[in-house]
C-alpha cells in the first residue's frame, strides 16, 4: 500500500506552533536604559560688566558676579563674546574655545578687571565701539560633573570717557585737603574727625596709591589747607593753631606766618609766591609776602567761612565758602563781589585749570566747573551720596572736600568721607576724575 500524500506546514504556522509549545518560558528582554546625564556644577549668577578705564582693551572691563557654591569646580573661564554672536554661544562653544581666548580666574564670587591681553572668544582684540557680552564657564574639577555656563551679561560697548575712580579706599583720616607736588606725589591731610578736627598727619601717595606718612607734628593740628610754592616747598594751614607752616622735603616743619591768621581753611600762591589765606575765623583774606610779612587784604560778609582759595587767570582771588554755596571774587585792591553760586549750600576747595574753576560741591555730592563768566556746570557725581566708581556722571560721592589737579591735568584728585552718616568725615577716600584727553 502506497503512503498517502505529505502536506508541508506553512512556515508562519510552524513558528506559531513552536512558540506555543514553549509556553511562558521565553520573554523578550528590553535593552538597559542609558546612564543619567552628569549633574552640572554651579553656574555663576548676576554677571555684569562695566567699562571703567580708558586703555581701549580688555583691561577696561570690570566684571562682578556671585557664585553660591564652589563644590567640584576647578576653575572659572571668562569669555568676551561679540554681542552679534552671543545668542549662539553655548556650553559646547565655550568648551571648544582655544586657550588665550578666555581668562581663567579662581572659583569664587568677585569684582575684578580683566587682563589687558584677553582676546574675544572668536580670537579678536577687544576694540572700542564694538558691543560685547561676557560669559563665565564653571569648569568641573575632574569629578563626574558637567560644566555650567552662565547667562550672558548685559551688552557693553567700550568708549573713552571721563571716569571717577578710587585711589585709596579707606584711609584712617578726616577728609582734609589734597595737594599735588611737582614730583607728582599726592599729599593728603588728616583733619581729624568732626567736630574737634584734631588731626596732625599729612599722608603722601604715589599715583598707584602707595602711601607713607610725610609729616606728623602737633603744629599741624587741624591741617585744612595746603599748597606748594614755586620752589616746591609745601605749606599747610593749621586751623587750631591759626598759623601757616612750611614743610621741607624731609618732613621737618617751621612756622611761616601767624599774624592775621585766624582759623585758616585754605591757602594759595600766586606766580610771585605771595600767599593768600582764607580765614574762616573772621571771613577775611590775608596776604602774606614771601618773607612772611602779613597784611589783611579784605574782610567782608560775602566771605562766609571761606574754605577754598585760588588765584585766577585774571590775577583776582577766588574764594569758595564753606557756610554757603557762593564763590566770591576778590580783586587785588580788596573789592569783593559774588562770582557764582554752586548748588548744595556748602563748598569744599577750589582749583583752576585751562579756563575753568573746579569746585568741590560738598553739599551736593558733586564736582562742578565754573567758567570765567560765572556759569556753573556739574561735571562729576550723580548727586547721590555714596562711594561707587563709574562714569563721571554716574559715580556717587560723599561730601567731597579737597581738590587738586596733577601736573598734566589728566587727573583731578579729591577727598571725601567714606561714610554716608550725617557730616561724618572719617574715614577718608582719595579719589580722582580721570579725564579723557580731547
Amino acid at each position: 500500500m502506497r503512503p498517502g500524500p505529505r502536506f508541508a506546514l506553512p512556515s508562519v504556522l510552524l513558528a506559531v506552533l513552536l512558540l506555543a509549545s514553549c509556553g511562558d518560558s521565553a520573554e523578550i528582554v528590553a535593552p538597559p536604559p542609558p546612564p543619567p546625564a552628569p549633574t552640572p556644577v554651579q553656574a555663576v549668577s548676576g554677571l555684569s560688566a562695566e567699562d571703567l578705564l580708558n586703555t581701549g582693551g580688555a583691561a577696561d572691563i570690570r566684571i562682578s558676579f556671585t557664585l553660591s557654591s564652589t563644590t567640584d569646580i576647578g576653575t572659572l573661564r571668562v569669555f568676551i563674546v561679540e554681542a552679534a554672536q552671543a545668542a549662539a554661544f553655548d556650553t559646547e562653544a565655550a568648551q571648544g574655545t582655544s586657550a588665550g581666548r578666555f581668562q581663567e580666574i579662581a572659583p569664587q564670587g568677585a569684582t575684578l578687571f580683566l587682563d589687558g591681553g584677553t582676546l574675544t572668544a572668536a580670537g579678536n582684540a577687544v576694540a572700542e565701539g564694538t558691543a560685547y557680552q561676557l560669559f563665565i564657564l564653571s569648569v568641573n574639577d575632574g569629578t563626574n560633573r558637567a560644566d555650567a555656563l552662565s547667562s550672558g551679561s548685559p551688552s557693553i560697548a567700550l568708549a573713552k570717557t571721563d571716569l571717577v575712580l578710587t585711589l585709596v579706599d579707606n584711609l584712617a583720616a578726616g577728609t582734609g585737603p589734597v595737594a599735588v607736588g611737582p614730583d607728582g606725589m599726592i599729599y593728603v591731610a588728616d583733619s581729624g574727625p568732626v567736630p574737634n578736627l584734631l588731626g596732625t598727619v599729612i599722608h603722601r601717595f604715589d599715583a598707584a596709591g602707595n602711601s607713607e606718612i610725610f609729616a606728623d607734628d602737633p603744629a599741624l593740628t587741624s591741617p585744612l589747607g595746603g599748597a606748594f610754592d614755586s620752589n616746591g616747598l609745601l605749606h599747610w594751614a593749621s586751623l587750631t593753631n591759626s598759623s601757616v607752616l612750611r614743610i621741607a622735603a624731609d618732613g621737618s616743619i617751621s612756622t611761616f606766618a601767624t599774624e592775621g591768621i585766624l582759623a585758616p581753611l585754605g591757602i594759595a600762591f600766586d606766580a610771585s609766591d605771595t600767599l593768600f589765606v582764607a580765614n574762616c575765623g573772621d571771613g577775611s583774606v590775608q596776604k602774606v609776602a614771601p618773607d612772611g610779612t602779613s597784611s589783611q587784604l579784605v574782610i567782608n560778609a560775602l566771605l562766609n567761612c571761606p574754605n577754598g582759595i585760588v588765584v585766577g587767570p585774571d590775577d583776582n582771588i577766588y574764594v569758595s565758602n564753606f557756610n554757603d554755596g557762593n564763590i566770591a571774587r576778590v580783586t587785588r585792591g580788596g573789592s569783593v563781589s559774588l562770582f557764582a553760586t554752586v548748588p548744595g549750600a556748602s563748598n569744599g576747595k577750589i582749583d583752576y585749570r585751562d579756563g575753568l574753576f573746579y569746585v568741590a560741591g560738598r553739599g551736593a555730592h558733586r564736582i562742578y566747573t565754573v567758567d570765567m563768566s560765572g556759569t556753573v556746570s556739574a561735571i562729576a557725581g550723580s548727586g547721590s551720596q555714596g562711594f561707587a566708581d563709574g562714569t563721571a556722571t554716574s559715580a556717587s560721592m560723599s561730601l567731597p572736600n579737597g581738590i587738586a589737579f596733577n601736573g598734566d591735568g589728566s587727573r583731578l584728585y579729591f577727598t571725601q568721607g567714606r561714610t554716608t552718616s550725617g557730616l561724618n568725615n572719617t574715614p577718608t577716600q582719595v579719589r580722582y576724575i580721570s579725564f579723557e584727553a580731547p
